[in-house]
């Protein structure tokens, strides 16, 4: 669009824009300059050949008016005018100019053109340079990072004498250097730091899985610590771990002893007290699992044809069924070695102890005192119960059976929960090693002395879970 105006002079202007609106008002001054230059050269001319003509004028006193009079006048209203600052009949038609609504309109359309027209490819371009001027920096860090260790790592001792540093074996800028600049993390550490998190990533969902809400329960949490004193040997519970197995096991097997003492207690044939014997030379001999169960088994297939009734040979298989029932749980064969030693063969006090441990479950197990009551009143069945157990004579009291029963009682009701923690448990180990390696490398290539990537600020997978329960882990 063109705006199209009348100067003075009736010549045409045409303007596109501010500039051009500029260039033309200096244009119209000129020309306004020329006319009225031209208009005073002609007045005074006209004053001359007055003057010529009329000698009385020349006094100011006496001066009357004269047809030249209104020439001489406009002529200093000229001068006047053009004594004003900057001449302004140029800045009037300018000004007109500029405050008409069509051409502010008309140049508000254009600007606004101008600045959609030129956003467009400035931002495509833009885009470009963040892009280009990403890639570029990179190449740029390592190559600067490149010189800059190639400098830190030369020896200027050996160059040219101005060169060499005033004391040490570094220079003053390679000190000054050093202390501002921090390399960034070699390449090799990044992939190794990388892929040890990988590995981590599916142990940790492993764990997440086999996570439970009751391994944060109290009676839990309690279960958690005694047995973490008792893997120490340290505290109330040191020297205990033994007594607190052979018990747990003296329970959980009291049934194959009742078995075992019915059996031998009715049944007294010569044929089948061959197969107590036979118990009895295992046990002395220590001959345990697997070879314990082949001798015993021969010598009931050997006797059992001999033994007449049907009621004796179902009670010798009920006898052969116990003793590898009991071989094969921990400490089974021990505790029958120990019951046969200190001549306790009844076995009435495992009736004792498993009525205790089932008044003591009920309870809340958060306190050991729980199972104080219930063990005082049967102590004197108990204290029989202690050489079995392997408990010393001094840690025979009261106190002491009731921490016992109190873990007891523990393992028996969150044994499944025990179980399932086991499987976390051996899962957090496996992602313990690769954690280590994950830690020292951010350790030893620190914020504080390297430009660590964007990968040694995230979270490591699994680490919550793990500290939630780092010192319940335990190898054993």
């Amino acid at each position: 669009m063109r705006i199209i105006f009348q100067v003075p002079g009736g010549r045409l202007g045409q303007v596109s824009n501010i500039q051009s609106i500029k260039d033309a008002s200096k244009n119209i001054q000129k020309n306004v300059d020329d006319r009225y230059k031209g208009v005073i050269q002609e007045s005074d001319q006209n004053q001359k050949n007055t003057q010529s003509r009329n000698p009385a004028q020349n006094n100011p006193t006496k001066q009357s008016p004269s047809p030249g009079g209104s020439s001489q006048s406009g002529a200093s209203e000229v001068r006047e005018l053009l004594k004003a600052p900057e001449a302004a009949p140029s800045q009037s038609v300018a000004q007109e100019l500029l405050a008409s609504p069509v051409t502010q309109a008309t140049l508000g359309v254009m600007l606004a053109i101008g600045i959609i027209g030129c956003s467009i490819p400035v931002f495509r371009l833009f885009r470009k340079g963040i892009d280009a001027s990403a890639s570029q920096r990179q190449t740029l860090s390592d190559r600067l990072d490149q010189r800059i260790q190639s400098y830190l790592q030369k020896d200027f001792n050996k160059g040219f004498i101005l060169q060499r540093p005033l004391w040490g074996k570094r220079t003053t800028f390679q000190k000054l250097l050093e202390s501002f600049y921090k390399p960034k993390v070699p390449d090799g550490m990044v992939f190794i730091h990388n892929r040890e998190v990988e590995r981590l990533s599916p142990l940790a969902e492993q764990a997440s899985a086999i996570d439970s809400e009751k391994f944060t329960s109290k009676e839990f949490i309690q279960f958690l610590k005694i047995r973490g004193l008792l893997y120490q040997d340290s505290g109330a519970y040191q020297g205990l771990e033994n007594s607190l197995r052979l018990l747990t096991t003296a329970i959980e097997a009291k049934v194959c002893f009742e078995t075992i003492w019915q059996v031998e207690f009715r049944y007294l044939s010569s044929k089948q007290q061959e197969c107590y014997r036979c118990v009895d030379r295992l046990l002395i001999d220590e001959i345990r699992g697997q070879e314990f169960q082949d001798i015993l088994q021969a010598k009931v297939d050997e006797v059992l044809p001999d033994i007449n009734s049907e009621e004796g040979k179902r009670a010798i298989n009920s006898y052969l069924d116990a003793m590898i029932r009991l071989s094969r749980q921990d400490f089974g064969l021990e505790l029958l070695a120990l019951f046969k030693q200190y001549e306790m063969s009844d076995y009435v006090v495992l009736v004792k102890a498993d009525k205790i441990l089932t008044q003591v479950e009920k309870g809340d197990l958060t306190d050991y005192r729980v199972a104080l009551i219930p063990v005082t009143e049967n102590y004197d069945a108990l204290e029989k119960l202690a050489p079995i157990i392997s408990l010393p004579k001094e840690k025979t009291d009261p106190d002491v059976l009731a921490r016992i029963f109190h873990f007891a009682a523990l393992v028996t009701k969150h044994q499944k929960s025990y179980l399932q923690f086991q499987q976390l448990v051996a899962v957090l180990l496996q992602w313990q090693d690769p954690y280590k390696s994950v830690c020292k490398i951010r350790q030893d290539y620190n914020v504080e002395a390297y430009r660590q990537p964007k990968e040694f600020t995230q979270k490591i997978p699994g680490e919550l879970t793990y500290e939630k329960y780092n010192k319940w882990i335990h190898p054993k």
